[in-house]
This record gives C-alpha cells, sequence and structure tokens, in this order.
C-alpha cells in the first residue's frame, strides 16, 4: 500500500520536475540561443513612427533566418537531452531495486544520449553545409 503511494508521489514530482525544467530551458535557453548568435540589424531610419516597419529577425537573408532556427531548435534538442539524461538518473535512483524501474531508466539514459548524439551531428552537419555554401 505505502509503495503504490509513494510511485504516485514520485511520478507527480517528476511530472512537476520536467514541467519546470521545460519552462526554464524553452523560455530561458531558447530564447538566449536564438539572439545569441547573430547581431541585432540597425532599423531603417524612418521620419513617420507610425508607417515603419521594423525587421525583429536579426538577419537579413532567407538562408541566415533558416540557419538560425535550425541552430536555436538543435540547441533546444541538446538541452532536452541533457534534461532526460538526469531525469534518468533520478529514475534509478528512486527504483529502490525494482529491476522494471531500472530497465525504464536505462532506457530514458540510453535514448536521452543518442538524441544528445544526434543533436551534435546534426550541428556539425549544418556548419560544414554553412563553411560549404559560405553563409555566415
Amino acid at each position: 500500500m505505502k509503495q503504490k503511494t509513494f510511485g504516485k508521489i514520485a511520478k507527480s514530482l517528476k511530472t512537476g520536475f520536467i514541467l519546470s525544467l521545460f519552462l526554464v530551458g524553452t523560455f530561458a535557453f531558447g530564447a538566449y540561443k536564438t539572439y545569441a548568435d547573430a547581431t541585432p540589424t540597425p532599423p531603417a531610419p524612418c521620419t513617420d513612427p507610425k508607417q515603419c516597419l521594423i525587421n525583429p529577425i536579426p538577419s537579413q537573408e532567407l538562408t541566415q533566418t533558416f540557419l538560425l532556427i535550425i541552430k536555436s531548435l538543435l540547441g533546444i534538442v541538446g538541452i532536452w537531452s541533457v534534461i532526460f539524461i538526469i531525469v534518468g538518473g533520478f529514475q534509478m535512483v528512486m527504483a529502490a531495486g525494482s529491476e522494471e524501474t531500472i530497465v525504464k531508466a536505462k532506457k530514458t539514459i540510453t535514448w536521452a544520449i543518442l538524441g544528445l548524439v544526434f543533436a551534435l551531428m546534426s550541428f556539425s552537419i549544418v556548419a560544414i553545409v554553412q563553411n560549404i555554401l559560405q553563409i555566415r
């Protein structure tokens, strides 16, 4: 009886922890990564502020914007991979000797490491293509 109650509490704590990490990762690191690599373009001179349009994207070309979006998404995938490695570690610690939970935790860590490798390799491929096409 106590084991089931502890499992429910652990599951709700894990869900809350994952949700809070999602919010922090998405809103704090996602925005930082999006605009950290690019220099903002100065606004065009305008005589009437009511009729001017300002470009909020720090790049002027479509390819630069596309690369900026891809790098941002890969950064978020990398952050999520690290978060799930930590979650898998918590699952192992909270397993309390349960083989089924340990196997589940090992699968979580394995897939998270594969996701991190995928993000790093994709980031490398994007950088290589960027250098080949000479896009800055």
